[in-house]
């Protein structure tokens, strides 16, 4: 059981009492089963942050973690930025390349030449 869990689980009871909240109007408040519900009322379980915001903004929560205490703002999940990737094609950076930034490696295999050639090409 974690310090978070049982923090949540004190004071998710303590709101249902004060809000006179049934576990089946208080898991359907929070968009959760009730067996998840029994889970996070009996510390066994912690919510994922959104439902642990949701929970502590509905029932005006704070929960108080090695002295540190969180209201729902601190705790909503922040998303990841979402990054687009751009298709560079060598004919967009034909004219930023220059001798510095290639390399030709031949190396004869055989009967044959192998030639190699890195460009390095400026962002």
């Amino acid at each position: 059981m974690s310090l978070l869990g049982t923090a949540f689980a004190s004071e998710l009871k303590r709101a249902m009492e004060a809000k006179r909240l049934g576990v089946t109007e208080a898991s359907k408040a929070l968009r959760v089963s009730r067996q998840a519900f029994y889970n996070y009322l009996n510390g066994v379980s912690t919510p994922r942050a959104g439902v642990l915001a949701r929970a502590m903004e509905l029932w005006e929560i704070r929960i108080t973690v090695g002295g540190t205490s969180f209201d729902h703002q601190q705790v909503v999940q922040r998303r990841k930025p979402i990054v687009v990737a751009k298709q560079l094609t060598l004919w967009d950076k034909l004219d930023s390349i220059k001798d510095d930034d290639l390399t030709i490696k031949v190396k004869r295999v055989g009967k044959t030449l192998r030639v190699s050639v890195d460009i390095d090409i400026p962002a």
